[in-house]
């Protein structure tokens, strides 16, 4: 979404990590690298995600025309997405008509502890136009491995949670947040667990009846005489089903980070019409960018927003001077990247 926002320098700030990892060269040089290039890709993993948020409020406050308090929700959902990194956040539209509302989405696997181990659990919040009046919905994921056990009392089988943190009765609009709904949802899962590795049906093995003599082999081979002659041999148990998935490691590799956050930028830099990186972006009456040359063609046939169909005030169109300046930045970096590849 190419909605527009001040991105305040976050490019710059890579651009000065990046040289200051290149210097750091000594006898420990290579691994002073790696942790400043860490240090440089969490700064701008954090600034894009609030780039990515303020990008999301913005798109939020145009579809729903008014928020009920947007300072309360800005500040409790970075406060989530700060606890929780792995969220990110959308929207997402919901109903039909005049009961029609597009909602704050964050979406991510969330780390979970069951008795000392921790599970990746995929969750959906969606924040309403009217937070905090309005109590917050939670969705748990279905995926082809995870599955949520019959009567659950707090997850039902199609993923929607009903702690009683969300019921009417138990939320303070003063005091319940998101981020207190998902601590809550935590202590939940540590209690109960709510989602389990999803497990194959077992196929039941034909069996001849006893009292007809069956001619074909045994359905397992003889067992050979140097077995024969040490019967003590532990026999090994067939492995059950766990309950749980098994932890994994997900953590991403420093190539994979950066090729994860150069990917985000690039589409943050994305022209909606073109789906191609801005060279030229321009402002629109409605405070949406776009690539000059694909929105005046849009615009000669055209007196509404490709973003949001609705009618724009005017055609003048205003140069985003910041947005291109950080898209030169951007492509700056990227080759510089490639040409120490």
């Amino acid at each position: 979404t190419n909605t527009t926002c001040q991105h305040t320098g976050y490019l710059a700030m890579l651009r000065q990590l990046f040289r200051s990892s290149e210097q750091r060269t000594d006898v420990k040089g290579l691994h002073k690298e790696e942790v400043s290039r860490k240090t440089m890709f969490d700064s701008v993993e954090n600034a894009l995600r609030e780039t990515m948020f303020e990008n999301t409020l913005r798109f939020l406050k145009s579809a729903n025309n008014k928020l009920f308090d947007s300072r309360r929700l800005s500040k409790d959902c970075k406060e989530l997405m700060k606890a929780y990194p792995s969220l990110l956040p959308t929207t997402e539209t919901l109903g039909q008509g005049n009961r029609k509302e597009t909602f704050l989405k964050l979406e991510g696997k969330v780390q979970i502890s069951y008795k000392g181990a921790q599970h990746w659990v995929p969750v959906t919040i969606l924040v309403g136009s009217q937070y905090p009046l309005q109590v917050p919905k939670c969705e748990i994921r279905i995926t082809q491995d995870l599955e949520i056990p019959p009567d659950h009392p707090r997850v039902d089988v199609s993923g929607n949670v009903y702690l009683t943190y969300l019921t009417n009765e138990s939320w303070n609009h003063k005091k319940s947040s998101v981020l207190g709904m998902m601590n809550e949802l935590c202590n939940t899962f540590n209690a109960d667990p709510f989602v389990r590795q999803r497990q194959q049906p077992v196929v039941p093995m034909a069996v001849p009846p006893a009292h007809q003599p069956s001619n074909r082999p045994p359905p397992f081979a003889p067992v050979p005489p140097e077995a024969e002659a040490h019967p003590s041999a532990p026999v090994e148990d067939a492995p059950s089903a766990p309950a749980l998935a098994e932890p994994k490691d997900v953590s991403p590799s420093m190539d994979q980070l950066g090729q994860t956050i150069t990917d985000r930028l690039e589409q943050t830099f994305t022209c909606s019409i073109s789906s191609e990186v801005m060279t030229d972006p321009v402002f629109t009456a409605d405070g949406h960018t776009y690539e000059r040359e694909c929105i005046e063609a849009w615009l000669i046939d055209h007196n509404t927003s490709p973003m949001t169909r609705e009618v724009l005030a005017h055609k003048n169109l205003v140069q985003n001077w910041q947005l291109r300046s950080q898209i030169g930045d951007f492509n700056e970096m990227r080759a510089r990247t490639a040409a120490r590849v």
